[in-house]
């Protein structure tokens, strides 16, 4: 049954049931809200039963369309075999609100610009606002709904950013949050990690090994705990890796399509050992099977130990069983005459040296020489202290033309050199190791990709650097004596805060005017626009008291739940 004929079957009263059941709270913004735990991407979801038999899942929002009336538009988002350009936008940015004023159905272009305005805030003061939000201002696109920040009583920087999961890959030495599973581990301390493993440490085997009291269930690599008010069913082999201060090698280990695992060097996914455990290349890992079943040989004080993978670069040697004297009838020359040999690494190899190509060829490319080339492209100085080369065409400056360049067969961009020649080549080469693998950016803390002001520039995940995104567009607001940065991301651990303009306001009302971010794209149906083609908002008012701190702004026309 598809999921537009599950939705069919679903009546208007039976919808309003199941959301007056489950909304038990309204947050501050207006957010309704239920007790029912998300799924790993934000979603609230609930199980719908048709003709009383099959049983279904569907996200609470859509079912909150169907309440509303609005299931010709819930229907855009369906499309043919699960595959549409429209989606349900949250104008509050809170994927678990169920509010039908809340939720619009538009392109997933659109949805997407509404990112830069996650964790933002509209400010206001005695006879000033300022709304953050640029999207109004489009055609047929609804403001987002953004809590307020009153100066006078909160002069803090910006600390409300909701943090999406972010959908890219873990990289080595990455010790960022990647995913949402990297969100659920933050929440386990070193001392939480190591309770847990004292609790289901079982018996200790001749071989170090510390057995887990817990099943080792079919189809899972170690065995699991359930945390009460936790998003998370750790396995415990990833919490010994907390419990040593290792959450930067876990971190690399997570994600559906990372390339590495959590490997155990005794060869038993029952242990739970920390010094058992190392988080390694899929291919490493691979290569370990040739060590199962094997001993280590111990004669007349010598050891003949089998394993081979300690002396290739980065992997660690097998720990394996230890036969001792006469009886230890097999050396590791006539046991591996029988067994498959363990091939080089090649050159794909994760866990070997960087080998990429272009890599190499920015190796010939001294400080020196970099610097020499950048202050020879420094031609403008914006105001907020970019450097930019004045070469049109692209979004980043390159250089080409250079007898040094071409004679190195490169063309490297003009933040690449910038960094080069502040002694940060160890850290570029994560961002071309293995080309598009690569898990790591070149951030530019101003949002401006032409810049190469070396101050500007950091290396960082892509996961947070995509998060930046949420700052470009918008400016530092100065107003008579206040100062309010809307950058939220140095309150990150180990990211630094986005370069922004200023803006110096007077008294009134304002609204954000930067258009050039949001680009050029299909302008969807915006199904729940007022009649007229206006936006209702409430007005800001010179007078509150001091519950207004948390009030909701351009909260549109309210319109039951039942009505079209």
């Amino acid at each position: 049954m598809t999921a537009t004929s599950v939705f069919d079957k679903i009546t208007q009263e039976k919808a309003n049931e199941m959301i007056t059941q489950r909304h038990v709270r309204t947050t501050d913004l207006g957010c309704w809200e239920s007790n029912s735990k998300a799924d790993p991407r934000g979603y609230v979801r609930v199980k719908v039963y048709v003709c009383g038999e099959e049983k279904h899942s569907a996200k609470i929002h859509q079912i909150s369309l169907i309440a509303s009336n609005r299931r010709d538009e819930l229907k855009m988002t369906l499309g043919r075999r699960g595959r549409s350009t429209y989606d349900i936008s949250h104008l509050c940015h809170n994927s678990k609100c169920f509010n039908p004023e809340h939720l619009i159905v538009e392109s997933g272009t659109n949805n997407r610009r509404r990112k830069i305005c996650n964790g933002q805030k509209i400010l206001v003061h005695d006879g000033f606002s300022y709304h953050p939000c640029p999207h109004g201002k489009v055609e047929k696109l609804r403001k987002c709904i953004l809590p307020l920040h009153h100066l006078e009583k909160d002069n803090t920087p910006n600390s409300g950013e909701q943090t999406s999961a972010a959908t890219t890959h873990p990289h080595p030495d990455d010790i960022a949050t990647l995913d949402a599973d990297a969100d659920d581990y933050d929440m386990i301390t070193p001392k939480m990690a190591q309770k847990l493993l004292d609790r289901y440490r079982g018996e200790t085997t001749g071989l170090g090994c510390w057995l887990s009291k817990l099943k080792v269930h079919p189809g899972h690599s170690s065995s699991r705990v359930i945390l009460k008010n936790l998003p998370v069913r750790p396995s415990l082999s990833r919490v010994a890796l907390i419990a040593t201060n290792r959450r930067d090698e876990l971190q690399q280990s997570l994600g559906k399509r990372s390339y590495y695992l959590v490997t155990h060097l005794c060869h038993d996914n029952r242990c739970i050992n920390p010094e058992h455990i190392i988080v390694e290349s899929r291919t490493n890992n691979h290569r370990r099977k040739t060590c199962i079943g094997k001993t280590a040989v111990v004669r007349e004080g010598a050891t003949d130990h089998p394993c081979p993978h300690g002396s290739v670069e980065k992997m660690r040697t097998c720990i394996l069983p230890v036969e001792h004297g006469q009886d230890a009838v097999a050396t590791s020359e006539e046991r591996d005459a029988s067994t498959e040999p363990t091939p080089a690494p090649d050159l794909n190899d994760e866990a070997t040296e960087d080998t990429n190509a272009t890599t190499g060829k920015l190796d010939h490319i001294t400080p020196i020489m970099a610097q020499e080339l950048v202050e020879k492209y420094r031609a403008v100085t914006t105001d907020i202290g970019c450097w930019e080369s004045g070469l049109k065409g692209g979004r980043y400056g390159r250089v080409l033309a250079t007898p040094l360049l071409k004679s190195h067969g490169v063309s490297p961009f003009l933040h690449q050199l910038a960094v080069i020649a502040t002694n940060r080549g160890d850290e570029l080469k994560k961002t071309l190791d293995r080309s598009s693998r690569s898990r790591f950016d070149v951030s530019h803390l101003c949002h401006n990709g032409k810049c190469f002001n070396p101050e500007h520039l950091i290396v960082e995940s892509n996961a947070n650097n995509l998060r930046r995104q949420t700052c470009n567009g918008h400016k530092v607001i100065i107003y008579g004596n206040f100062a309010y940065h809307p950058c939220p991301h140095d309150g990150v651990e180990k990211m630094q805060k986005c370069i922004l303009p200023t803006l110096q306001l007077e008294a009134g009302h304002h609204e954000n005017d930067t258009m050039e971010l949001l680009g050029n794209g299909d302008l969807a149906l915006n199904p729940s626009e007022t009649e007229d083609g206006s936006d209702v908002a409430i007005a800001l008012t010179d007078d509150h008291d001091d519950n207004d701190d948390k009030n909701v702004s351009d909260v549109p026309s309210l319109r039951s739940a039942t009505s079209t």
